[in-house]
């Protein structure tokens, strides 16, 4: 089996909100260059340029996960840019969650949370358990998909939970 998803982080209410403070930091800017107030400005200068930063890190996180026989391979980028893999054998249970991004990990993006570690870009997220006692949390597009491939690992060192 081999499933392949590729999921943005796409939050409208935080497209929103950015956007808004953008514009705003955009207005006072003009206004405070316009009263030639050079320190306000230079501020304002800057959290214009943090807010554009902001836009740029929502609209670029991406969560790339690829799911086959032998394990899972995940890349989220911009925090991590190279692919990591998990192998099925250091795998101790998988299984498919719905969780509230803000109440379970604080938010989206890649999240810590006792020893789990969560790359979450979207409710519906994958638990895994590995063996080493460390957990990962991918969120995942298509759960049906997903419990399909749980339920195929044909591995006895995997327990299956739906």
């Amino acid at each position: 089996m081999h499933i392949v998803e590729n999921q943005r982080l796409n939050i409208a209410w935080v497209n929103w909100i950015s956007f808004g403070t953008l514009l705003l930091f955009i207005f006072m800017f003009i206004n405070a260059v316009s009263a030639k107030t050079p320190v306000i400005a230079g501020v304002l200068g800057v959290c214009i340029m943090m807010m554009i930063a902001i836009i740029w890190l929502t609209a670029k996180t991406t969560l790339k996960t690829e799911y086959t026989d032998e394990g899972i391979t995940y890349l989220f980028f911009p925090f991590v840019r190279s692919p990591k893999s998990i192998l099925l054998p250091d795998v101790k249970k998988m299984y498919l969650k719905t969780i509230s991004p803000i109440g379970e990990f604080g938010g989206y993006g890649l999240r810590l949370k006792g020893d789990v570690t969560g790359y979450i870009v979207s409710p519906e997220t994958l638990y895994v358990e590995l063996k080493s006692g460390k957990t990962l949390a991918f969120s995942v597009s298509n759960k049906e998909e997903i419990q399909a491939y749980i339920d195929n690992i044909s591995l006895t060192s995997v327990k299956k939970y739906k």
